[in-house]
């Protein structure tokens, strides 16, 4: 920010300049219209030097992605019961940091301690954060109340007034992620366009290309075919930079985006493609040790697997989706699995084994509150039923 922009109305240039330079101590009025400024609590800016130091590096550590420092740090200053405020920012970090491992219950536990201190310190900003990321831990796990969370962080984030572009970048980025997953995607897309409004000046390759991923899977329902494996491609190709540079936060992303790719060019016929980027997918989350998101990219190969005619290869990684979705209570994963299998059992001619199938998929999406994924549910089977009365007479 210039010395403009950070004194605003409050302040004239040469008094920020002097309060810089430590050649001014500003006002308790002061401090908080530059507090305002830069979306921080006055407190954050008068932090005693050793609390500053250990804060500053465990921020430090955070954004380079190295959470295993992260965690250990947060989990010291936390045992030394600092003050009030230093707590509050060692949850929140230590929660997203645990986030970023998928270590959610502990990830949850963590951001409800730090939402619940920051309210007591009314910093509304900092809470809104703890329950954003509450919100991505719980569309992690595929809870369908990750968006009535979302949009509850994003209210009151802006409430307080301008805040920092790159948080609010990522907020609409995460509401745009959760609507994609519940099919809900003229809505999906509205945020995302606004994400990447926001992420203009943003140097972060890993946030646009979660914002072009988003896109793409918004321009593919549709059916913008072309455009959405450019969008697709793009964030591919901009989360595979950033593991070239920083492996951790492309973890997840780059292969859940090689699935996603792999999908749609399954969809249109290119399997030698499409079989080339779930492999590398699947290899990638198996380096990782990422089990949660494995169940996707089986699912992706058990289509391809169907496609080829290989219905018994096929059903066996159906099958494998199932129990690893199972373990992890991963409910639309789940549902989307037992569609498959029942669509294999249609094919095999397992009448009873389809209808089991197709019943138990409904019945989770009912449960979810699905609504989109359920229409589409329904009208395979129909469409299946119709044809099995069709070869019937």
């Amino acid at each position: 920010m210039s010395l403009a922009q950070l004194g605003g109305r409050e302040l004239t240039r040469q008094a920020v300049h002097l309060i810089e330079t430590g050649k001014m101590r500003p006002s308790p009025h002061s401090l908080e219209a530059i507090a305002r400024r830069l979306g921080v609590p006055a407190s954050e800016l008068v932090r005693p030097p050793e609390q500053a130091a250990t804060g500053a590096h465990l921020e430090e550590l955070a954004a380079r992605h190295r959470y295993d420092e992260v965690i250990e740090l947060a989990e010291q200053i936390l045992a030394g019961n600092p003050r009030r405020e230093v707590r509050a920012h060692a949850h929140l970090i230590l929660g997203q940091a645990l986030c970023h491992q998928q270590r959610l219950d502990e990830a949850e536990h963590h951001l409800e301690l730090a939402r619940q201190q920051f309210t007591d310190l009314d910093d509304i900003r900092h809470a809104a954060e703890a329950i954003d990321w509450r919100a991505q831990a719980r569309n992690a796990r595929e809870d369908p109340n990750a968006v009535a969370m979302g949009e509850l962080a994003l209210r009151l984030y802006r409430a307080v007034g301008r805040g920092q572009p790159e948080v609010e970048t990522r907020m609409l980025e995460h509401l745009g992620s959760y609507l994609v997953r519940r099919r809900a995607y003229a809505e999906a897309e509205s945020w995302y366009q606004e994400a990447l409004r926001a992420a203009e000046f943003l140097r972060d390759l890993s946030s646009v290309g979660r914002i072009y991923h988003g896109l793409s899977r918004c321009a593919w329902s549709r059916g913008e075919t072309s455009r959405a494996l450019r969008l697709m491609e793009r964030a591919v190709a901009l989360y595979a930079v950033e593991n070239d540079l920083r492996p951790e936060p492309a973890r997840t992303q780059l292969p859940r985006a090689e699935n996603d790719l792999a999908v749609m060019l399954l969809r249109i016929g290119r399997l030698d493609q499409a079989e080339e980027r779930v492999q590398s997918a699947l290899g990638r989350l198996e380096a990782a040790g990422c089990e949660r998101l494995r169940s996707h990219g089986l699912l992706t190969l058990a289509e391809l697997r169907q496609r080829q005619g290989r219905l018994d290869e096929a059903t066996a990684l159906v099958e494998e989706s199932i129990e690893i979705a199972s373990r992890l209570g991963e409910k639309m994963a789940l549902a989307g699995a037992l569609q498959q299998l029942g669509h294999l059992r249609a094919l095999r001619g397992d009448r009873s084994g389809c209808d089991v199938a197709f019943r138990r998929a409904l019945d989770l999406l009912d449960g979810l509150g699905l609504s989109e994924r359920r229409a589409e549910c329904e009208r395979l089977y129909r469409h299946l039923i119709e044809d099995r009365a069709a070869a019937g007479a």
